[in-house]
């Protein structure tokens, strides 16, 4: 019994060596995985064979269409027709500057013609009664309108020309009726642009065309008379002669000449003739400017223009007003009713 008990304690014994003995065999432990390496990367292809570009046929450029411009109006040039105002329309009534305009024209023209200062107060005068001050102004009433036609009739040979018009035809005022005919070898070209001839009056002095615009010239346009400097010159011019042909005493007689009335006197001789209405009018102006009506004029003996050319009353004429004249501009025979005859 011993025995048995020896032998299975001596196997348990040799059991539990064998179970405590670590086991000969090693125990392999599983090697880490290394990560993949990553692929290497690919070559570059080669470059293909440069190929010569090849040129796209370029088409010529083709210019936007251009839009018409509208055609642009030049600008009118000025001539001496532009020193009047229109046929058919008004200037605007001059502003004050305007009048100190003309009062300042009026005064240096005299001082230039030898005018006194106090003799000067006339021509201011007759400007503010003809005209306010307005030296483009057309005098256009009817009355006017007559006495410009007679004026333009008698005046036809002083300017080159024989106008021929019935009288019926001018009562009518008939311009189609109105014959005219050269009788120089130079007329005035513009006489038979006979609408630029009937007016009352021009300028400061409304003074009628066909008998006194040739005091200055005889081959000029009638609006050289709207200039004031040149308006100023005739005024004076017939202030004079009412002195030195008619024997005019006074500023009263002057007036009467100037407005045309004059008479015969019991000797033959043309003087001033009196109109007691008329004569009062020119009192009473006077008065209002401070002139004596009874006092002797005194007009100067500077700037005779019966005694000058048309070229040397222009060049006194531009020394006053510091500028010339606009050009007098081409005729317009085209436009006028008149029948125009050849020589």
């Amino acid at each position: 019994m011993r025995q048995i008990t020896a032998y299975l304690t001596f196997g348990c014994m040799l059991a539990l060596s064998a179970c405590a003995r670590p086991s000969d065999t090693p125990v392999q432990t599983p090697e880490p995985v290394p990560a993949p390496e990553p692929p290497e990367p690919p070559e570059p292809p080669e470059p293909p064979e440069p190929v010569a570009p090849v040129a796209e046929p370029v088409s010529e450029p083709v210019a936007p269409p251009v839009e018409e411009a509208s055609p642009v109006e030049e600008p009118e040039k000025l001539t001496v027709r532009s020193l009047c105002e229109p046929e058919d329309s008004r200037r605007a009534w001059p502003t004050d500057e305007e009048r100190k305009k003309a009062r300042k024209i009026i005064n240096d023209t005299c001082e230039a013609m030898g005018v006194s200062k106090d003799s000067c107060a006339y021509f201011r005068i007759v400007s503010v009664r003809e005209s306010s001050y307005r030296w483009w102004v057309r005098h256009k009433k009817k009355g006017d309108t007559a006495a410009a036609m007679n004026g333009y009739l008698a005046a036809a040979r002083a300017y080159g020309w024989t106008a021929r018009w019935s009288r019926e035809a001018r009562r009518a005022e008939d311009l189609s009726q109105l014959e005219l005919y050269p009788v120089s070898d130079e007329p005035n070209p513009y006489f038979p642009e006979v609408e630029r001839w009937l007016t009352g009056g021009l300028g400061l002095g409304g003074l009628n065309v066909g008998y006194h615009l040739r005091k200055i010239d005889t081959s000029a346009p009638p609006e050289i008379l709207c200039d004031p400097v040149l308006n100023v010159m005739v005024q004076v011019t017939i202030a004079r002669r009412a002195v030195r042909r008619y024997k005019a005493k006074n500023w009263i007689e002057v007036q009467a000449v100037y407005a045309g009335r004059t008479a015969y006197n019991e000797k033959g001789q043309v003087r001033p003739a009196h109109d007691p209405k008329k004569d009062r009018a020119i009192k009473s102006r006077c008065k209002k400017w401070g002139l004596d009506c009874y006092a002797k004029p005194e007009l100067g003996k500077r700037i005779d223009l019966d005694r000058m050319t048309a070229e040397e009353v222009y060049e006194a004429a531009e020394a006053i007003r510091g500028a010339p004249l606009p050009p007098f501009g081409e005729p317009d025979w085209e436009s006028s009713p008149a029948q125009i005859h050849e020589g």
